[in-house]
């Protein structure tokens, strides 16, 4: 029992094991107790770099900060001590097979070293600025979390902020069958005018659904003028619990006659229409696929189009560059040309100016709009 009380353990599920078996063991035993047994990490005698021989008790599980001049053995005491020790009892806990994969630190130079865990090390360094570079893409969680949001998150409307959602012919019958037994259905698609009808009768599809009556296409000289076409009836049915396949089937029919889209027309009830593709129910518009390109500034799919993914945009600041509107053009209103590397510069503007035949002497301010 020692010898497994005072081992690492590799997973969850071990050192739940461990604390069941002290429970049987020892009646008076919690877990409170059993993390408290060790309160302090004690140094004594440390000799590492410009440490001289310090003692410390540094408490376990409290925030601490480590303060001095240059040279004081901050880092000697963080780094080159704490994480070295705590690091290289973790990897002594490992397989031999695995330790020839990792680093191995040097032990550091001190009398005794007690209660320490295993440790974590963000050393500070100076990183060349990169308009492209976050927190999130430098400690790689950004692209944990850009996969994360595009499986799990939801997709709403910019419109109507609905929630958008794909139909599946699982969630449609699970939706219908939530009506009575015997409930008169019909189940139609839209069929553009543009096609004909002859290949609606050549695919056996005899009725449409016109101003609340469904009525047979053979009672039809030619179709009815109307902006999106017509509405064709790919079954009518009694909803019957026991007949499920028959329900599928017309679903799957309407679905690949009406390009994904289909309406459920309940008798006495409402108008589901049902789509395959990420659509609002409301406004019909169709969004695209959750992809974590899209949550990337740094793929043109998910870049701003404006800033393309940097986040700022160049624009240029009156103030800045007339900081005085009282000064004319001759008396150096424009800031940036009175420097003498754009002396050049203020000339050429000047004898613009004047080919143009804009006032030189005149204070910016009483400039005409077109002439600022």
């Amino acid at each position: 029992m020692i010898f497994i009380f005072l081992g690492f353990y590799h997973s969850l599920s071990q050192f739940s094991l461990l604390l069941f078996l002290l429970r049987l063991t020892f009646p008076g035993f919690s877990e409170y107790n059993f993390f408290s047994m060790e309160e302090y990490i004690n140094l004594r005698g440390v000799r590492v770099h410009n440490l001289k021989n310090i003692d410390l008790d540094l408490p376990v599980g409290q925030l601490i900060v480590i303060t001095g001049v240059s040279g004081s053995g901050k880092s000697s005491l963080a780094f080159d001590t704490l994480y070295a020790e705590g690091q290289r009892r973790y990897l002594e806990s490992l397989s031999s097979y695995a330790r020839q994969f990792l680093e191995r630190l040097d032990k550091p130079e001190a009398d005794l070293i007690e209660g320490i865990p295993p440790a974590i090390a963000i050393q500070q360094k100076a990183s060349a600025k990169n308009p492209r570079s976050t927190v999130a893409t430098v400690t790689e969680i950004y692209d944990y979390l850009r996969v994360l949001y595009a499986h799990l998150g939801t997709i709403h409307c910019l419109q109507c902020g609905q929630p958008v959602k794909r139909d599946t012919i699982d969630s449609m019958v699970e939706t219908l069958f939530k009506f009575p037994a015997r409930t008169r259905m019909v189940i139609t698609f839209d069929w553009p005018e543009e096609k004909k009808l002859a290949e609606l009768r050549r695919e056996g599809f005899l009725k449409i659904y016109l101003h609340g009556r469904v009525l047979s296409l053979d009672h039809l000289e030619e179709a009815p003028a109307k902006k999106n076409g017509l509405e064709v009836v790919a079954d009518e049915l009694n909803l019957d619990p026991e007949d499920r396949e028959r329900l599928v089937d017309s679903l799957e029919t309407g679905l690949k006659k009406g390009e994904g889209r289909i309406r459920v027309r309940v008798e006495g009830g409402p108008v589901y229409l049902f789509s395959e593709q990420l659509e609002c129910r409301q406004c019909g518009i169709v969004y695209e696929e959750p992809d974590p390109n899209l949550l990337s500034f740094n793929s043109p799919q998910g870049a701003c189009p404006v800033c393309h993914g940097f986040g700022d945009l160049a624009v240029l600041d009156e103030d800045k560059i007339v900081p005085d509107k009282h000064k004319s053009l001759e008396e150096g209103a424009i800031e940036p040309w009175t420097k003498p590397s754009s002396r050049g510069l203020q000339r050429e503007l000047l004898r613009e100016a004047r080919k143009r035949r804009i006032p030189t002497t005149v204070p910016f301010s009483r400039l005409k709009p077109e002439h600022q």
